[in-house]
């Protein structure tokens, strides 16, 4: 069939996204258990005539993945569209649909994502688009931190459920990524070895010793970040630690003998996680002895920085797709967060991150845009074309 990319883009719908992510929103996902949301989403793609497979995993029987592909009418290679299914366990309202938004836990991050992705495959099979190679889509779990860290998706990968090239449906919709940042998580807890005692009993002691030592710990976070800016790494900016719990204290004039924090340590290309475990324990361990307090410290792994070639093929293929769909050339950027390039990157596949508008991730009212949901399918499609060839 000799249909023009004009001709398929108007084959894309409004009314079928919406209807699909609304049905996928209304299917609860927590990580680490998503099993329901894999087997409607399975059913789904097996009605559009894909071929479907369910991915169990042993170590965690709750949180299959999906892996789902159309066939191109000639041997080729294979692009991959990546997606989580699973959402963060905060509550949300009822999940609904109003004034061009689908609303609901997982609507934007990342469920209108995986329906955009099964709009252009519906779009491509029912077209009967002649294709050099195959599309794979793949939908997991285990993904939200800190429930999760990857874990399925590593052995997914492990598996062979893999694409020449990837997308990954998080990030952007108006900038390819091309680097992205790693991430350790980090907990300390501090603890000054005293009784927990009313202050008035000892007047001259303005702060506790171990929300001063919080403090000096702090400190020299931001000393460390203020060495690591003056590296301005393209499209993500430097390294950096971030503290975003700080904790002390369970009344106002009771002497806190504990402290607490949790933060987050993101790094780039350059380096990899175990140097970024030395330095942060190095810095722990210097700050517990300048103070006298005792510091128990962990750095938990979440994903690595990556970097690909901006000339790959799979980058190329979007950006083409999204000047037909925009009129406009897709500049290149880096993501800022953790998503799930690096352990496809790490296995030597290029993957890069495009994604409809997702600035409503993990709010408290979360909402996908019907009309992003529309252009990134459209995007998804043609890049699929772009880069497999008509045969």
């Amino acid at each position: 069939m000799n249909t023009t990319n004009q001709e398929l883009m108007n084959m894309i719908s409004a009314d079928r996204l919406r209807q699909l992510t609304l049905e996928l929103v209304k299917v609860p996902s927590p990580t680490g258990d998503e099993g329901a949301a894999i087997d409607f989403f399975a059913r789904v793609l097996r009605e559009m005539g894909l071929e479907v497979e369910i991915v169990p995993d042993e170590l965690y029987p709750k949180s299959p993945s999906l892996a789902a592909r159309l066939r191109g009418k000639q041997p080729g290679r294979t692009l991959q569209f990546d997606g989580h299914i699973d959402t963060i366990h905060l509550p949300h309202g009822e999940p609904h649909c109003a004034e061009g938004r689908i609303y609901g836990r997982g609507a934007a991050d990342m469920k209108g994502s995986l329906a955009a992705a099964a709009e252009a495959l519906r779009v491509l099979k029912a077209a009967g688009i002649s294709l050099k190679g195959d599309v794979l889509l793949t939908a997991h779990g285990m993904h939200e931190a800190p429930w999760a860290y990857g874990e399925t998706l590593y052995r997914l990968i492990q598996r062979g459920y893999v694409g020449d090239a990837v997308v990954v449906m998080e990030g952007s919709s108006h900038e390819v990524a091309v680097i992205g940042k790693g991430a350790g998580i980090f907990e300390v807890d501090i603890t000054w070895k005293s009784d927990v005692v009313h202050q008035g009993l000892f007047g001259r002691i303005g702060v506790s010793p171990a929300v001063l030592a919080g403090v000096r710990l702090v400190q020299a976070f931001v000393e460390r970040n203020a060495e690591l800016a003056r590296v301005d790494i393209p499209y993500v900016g430097p390294e950096i630690y971030f503290v975003g719990i700080l904790r002390a204290g369970d009344f106002y004039n009771r002497i806190p003998t504990r402290c607490t924090m949790e933060g987050v340590r993101r790094y780039g290309p350059d380096h990899r996680f175990p140097e970024i475990e030395a330095e942060f324990h190095a810095i722990v361990n210097r700050v517990a002895a300048e103070t006298g307090a005792t510091m128990q410290a962990k750095i938990t792994f979440d994903r690595d920085a990556f970097r690909i070639n901006p000339g790959t093929p799979v980058v190329g293929a979007l950006q083409a797709a999204y000047r037909e769909v925009f009129g406009k050339p897709l500049p290149l950027g880096g993501m800022m967060s953790c998503a799930d390039a690096p352990p496809f990157v790490a296995a030597g596949i290029p993957a890069t991150y495009y994604a409809p508008n997702q600035e409503r991730a993990h709010a408290d009212l979360e909402y996908a845009f019907l009309d992003s949901l529309v252009e990134t399918s459209k995007v998804y499609l043609l890049a699929a074309v772009n880069y497999l060839g008509r045969a």
